[in-house]
Formats: structure tokens, C-alpha cells, sequence
């Protein structure tokens, strides 16, 4: 085999990679990490208000998206091949374009130029780290539909799956982390290990993702609730080095994690041209969709919100901010790579994998552009 073959057969696998990495290795300390630094008393204070943007606003948005998606691929506007599996394709493109990106959406606003409202910030990273959660949810429970004659996104089917997941994987995070923080409290001697302390709260994160993954839940959000009991209860049983500690290691590999899925969605957007299917117009209606869906969501929870609210109100400021705020990025890209092709041809750049090469690269090209244009 020639030097330029083998190199083309590196890249057609590169670009055939089905993403389980990302779930399994990199997104697990982007989102314990996230969970670990989650100012818990403003996260409970405005859990009323971050839990309907995140579960409400995540399934508006998912509707909205899917069904224009949907309209505009019958009216063949965006590219979108007509066949049995594009309305499940248009309710899974919905789904994981609606996950906001909390590690972009935090370091945005978190930063010294931004002199962001408490307020505003508190329902800022708390939507961004619990919708990613829920959107993953509704994305694994919408693949469990895939072949149903008539997908609906508003079924009792889809909606008691995605119920009952969510609730059981929010238990399971929350169980173990209470379990842990119980061993920790109970144990007088382990102070004197930072290192062992380090490790059994990395050993407990990756042993609560993976038995949550095998009762068929999900992992990501039973490992975010896992990081934010380990952060309210279990902080003050740590030994003072183990505190400072890990805080940089589990910070240190989240931005790691982070920074190497933007990597391979470089790489993957720099081969993926003239090989991966492509729309202009599929990229320009999707980032109007998400615009118009964003909106459909948090003006109108702002308001019935600001009914129920007796401390501060949601101003009209902050819902435009919100509005403007949903910043995508690597768990949207991630799950477009597990959007599965029509055929029984799994090859990138086929004409089997037209829809699913689509909404990667839509996906690809909102990342981008939501991530440049609101970071400038």
C-alpha cells in the first residue's frame, strides 16, 4: 500500500470515527467538572426558574427546530433526502442542537469583561449545565425510536421513556454521591491521603457513569448530579491539599477533555470538506431555527416565571442576554456523530449517510459560528 493510500485511509477512518470516545472518555469530566464547580446555593435558590429553562425550554426548542427542519426539508429548501427516518432525523437533529455548551457559556461569562448579574448568572450556567444533560436524555431516548413508523416527538411513549430516564439517572447521581460523601464523613483516617482521597472521587465518578450506562440511563446526567452532591456535602470532608488539589486536577482535565474534542472538530471540519455532503442553505435555516426556537422558549418561561417569583424578577435585559446565550459546542458536535446513517453503509461521505453527513456538518458550522460571533 503507497504512502498516499495508507493516508487516506487514516482520514476515512478519522472521519468514520462514531463518537463513542467522546462519550466515554471525554464528555465524563467535562460535565463532573461542571457539576464540582456549580455554586450550589444560587444553583438551589434559582432551581425553580434553571429547571424550566433546562427541561421546558429543551423540549420547546427541540419541537421547534425538528419541525421547521422538518417543513423545510419536504419543501426540499435545505438538502434533506426524503425517506422514512427524516422526521426521527429532524426530532434527533433538534435534540442535540438544543445542548448548549456550559464550559464555552462559562468561561463567556465568567470572565472579567462581563460584569454579569448574580442573578443572571446563576441561570445562565445553570440552564447551560443542566440542558446538556436533558438534551442528551431526549437524543438517546429518540435513538430508541428510531425505527417506529410514525415518530412523534410529543408522544407517551417518547415523553414516559425520556421521564423515566431522567428521573432514575438523576437519582443514581444523586445516591452515589451521597454514598460517597457518607464513606468520606466516616472514614477520620483518609485526611491523611490527599492522593487516595483524589482518586476515590474520580474511581466514584467513573463507577457511577458506568452502572448508570448499564441500567440504560444516562451516565452524563447521573455524573452531573454526582459532582454537585460531592461539591455541597462532601467538600468540607476533604483534607485542605485534597481541596486546592482537586479543584486544578479535575479542572485541568475538563479543559483538556474540552479542548481535544475542538481539536477533532477542527480536524474533522478541515477533511470533511469536499468529502462530507453539505448545504448552504441547511446551515443557514438551521441557525435560524435555533434563533427563532431560543426565543420561543425564554421569553415566554420568563414571563410565567416572573408570575411565580417572589424575589427578583427576570428583566427584559436578562431574557435577552439568555436569548443570545446559547453557545453550542462540543456536546452538540458529539452527538450529530452518533446520528446513524440509512443504510446498512456506515462510510462518511456515501450516499447512505447524505442526512447524517448533513446535520454533522450543520452541526459543525453552528459551533463554529455561535462560538466566534458571541465570544468576539
Amino acid at each position: 500500500m503507497t504512502h498516499k493510500a495508507l493516508q487516506l485511509e487514516q482520514e476515512e477512518a478519522l472521519l468514520n470515527f462514531r463518537g463513542s470516545f467522546f462519550f466515554y472518555v471525554l464528555l465524563p469530566p467535562i460535565i463532573l467538572e461542571a457539576g464540582l464547580s456549580l455554586k450550589t446555593q444560587l444553583f438551589v435558590d434559582n432551581l425553580g426558574s434553571i429547571m424550566a429553562f433546562a427541561v421546558v425550554g429543551t423540549l420547546v426548542s427541540t419541537w421547534v427546530v425538528s419541525a421547521s427542519m422538518r417543513w423545510a426539508a419536504e419543501t426540499e429548501l435545505i438538502g434533506l433526502q426524503d425517506s422514512p427516518l427524516l422526521p426521527i432525523y429532524c426530532h434527533l437533529f433538534g435534540a442535540l442542537i438544543s445542548a448548549t455548551d456550559p464550559v464555552a457559556t462559562i468561561a463567556l461569562f465568567g470572565s472579567s469583561r462581563f460584569r454579569t448579574d448574580p442573578l443572571l448568572h446563576s441561570l445562565i450556567n445553570g440552564e447551560s449545565v443542566l440542558n446538556d444533560a436533558v438534551a442528551i436524555v431526549l437524543f438517546s431516548t429518540l435513538t430508541h425510536h428510531l425505527h417506529e413508523e410514525e415518530p412523534r416527538l410529543i408522544s407517551m411513549g417518547i415523553l414516559g421513556h425520556f421521564g423515566v430516564v431522567l428521573f432514575g439517572s438523576v437519582v443514581m447521581g444523586v445516591a452515589a454521591g451521597a454514598l460517597l460523601s457518607w464513606c468520606f464523613c466516616s472514614s477520620n483516617d483518609l485526611t491523611r491521603f490527599p492522593d487516595y482521597e483524589i482518586a476515590g472521587m474520580f474511581l466514584g465518578a467513573y463507577l457511577t457513569f458506568s452502572v448508570t450506562q448499564l441500567l440504560g440511563l444516562s451516565g452524563i446526567t447521573a455524573l452531573f448530579c454526582f459532582g454537585v452532591v460531592l461539591a455541597h456535602y462532601n467538600w468540607y470532608n476533604l483534607s485542605e491539599p485534597s481541596k486546592v488539589s482537586s479543584k486544578v486536577i479535575f479542572g485541568t482535565i475538563a479543559k483538556l477533555a474540552e479542548a481535544g474534542v475542538f481539536v477533532y472538530l477542527g480536524v474533522v471540519a478541515a477533511l470533511s470538506i469536499g468529502r462530507f455532503h453539505w448545504h448552504g442553505g441547511c446551515i443557514f435555516f438551521a441557525l435560524l431555527a435555533i434563533i427563532v426556537a431560543r426565543a420561543a422558549h425564554v421569553f415566554p418561561l420568563s414571563l410565567m416565571l416572573n408570575l411565580c417569583r417572589r424575589t427578583r424578577k427576570i428583566s427584559n435585559n436578562m431574557s435577552v442576554v439568555m436569548w443570545v446565550s446559547g453557545l453550542r459546542g462540543a456536546i452538540a458536535f458529539a452527538l450529530s456523530l452518533r446520528v446513524p446513517c440509512e443504510g446498512r453503509e456506515y462510510l462518511r461521505g456515501s450516499e447512505a449517510c447524505r442526512n447524517s453527513d448533513l446535520l454533522v456538518t450543520t452541526t459543525i458550522s453552528i459551533v463554529l459560528a455561535t462560538t466566534m460571533v458571541l465570544c468576539l
